[in-house]
């Protein structure tokens, strides 16, 4: 279970808070890092950002500062239940294809945070009556 963390940086009432970290969020294939941009509505709306540029310190990638990529409280908590910590996005990265935390395929993805050294499993009863084997195929990330 995520911890929800509050963060401010206000417009208006709305808060743009944080709850979970993926790490690596907006590293590219090759180990460069995309770009970001501030979304419409934000205090951010309007903002580019490019990251490792000429005259930068070149830590971004995962050797690095370190990238990320984080949910808004409001994606775990529903403002209905939770209204105090309604939160919107601010910025995202700027990639090729869908964005990070979008299902590769149908309307749904499991995440189980970024602890590397636990033992994850998702488990589905699958009939095979009448069938003499079976296939399965699925994305990771």
């Amino acid at each position: 279970m995520a911890t929800a963390t509050r963060s401010r940086a206000t417009s208006s009432s709305t808060t743009w808070g944080r709850t979970s970290r993926s790490d690596g969020g907006g590293l590219s294939p090759d180990g460069g890092v995309y770009p970001v941009t501030g979304l419409e509505g934000s205090p951010l709306a309007g903002l580019q950002l490019g990251l490792n540029g000429a005259d930068s310190a070149g830590n971004q990638e995962g050797n690095g500062l370190g990238t990320g990529t984080q949910l808004v409280t409001s994606s775990v908590l529903p403002p209905d239940e939770y209204p105090q910590f309604e939160s919107s996005q601010a910025a995202d990265w700027v990639l090729p294809g869908g964005a990070a935390f979008d299902p590769h395929s149908g309307s749904q993805y499991m995440y189980s945070q970024n602890v590397d050294q636990a033992y994850k499993r998702l488990t589905r009863t699958v009939d095979l009556t009448g069938h003499s084997s079976g296939q399965l195929s699925f994305f990771t990330s």
